[in-house]
């Protein structure tokens, strides 16, 4: 977890184009942010998703929602 993010964010560190946005995402935070490597759980074989092969997956939906009205501003 980059000390600039709410969540932990999953890097695949073999996949060039995942380490090209950590990198990103490390220079853009800065010297003094903290970063925090862990393990991705549940592991691959405990992915719950399944395609018709039997191949198994991962799903996450991140969203930003924000309230347009301001507090105490009533509906």
């Amino acid at each position: 977890k980059i000390g600039t993010e709410v969540k932990p964010c999953y890097f695949d560190l073999t996949s060039p184009h995942y380490v090209g946005v950590l990198c990103t995402m490390l220079r853009t935070a800065g010297d003094d942010v903290s970063v925090v490597i862990g393990e991705a759980l549940p592991t691959p074989e405990q992915a719950w998703v399944p395609d018709h092969d039997g191949n198994r997956y991962f799903s996450e939906l991140r969203l930003q929602i924000t309230d347009s009205v301001p507090a105490g501003g009533g509906r």
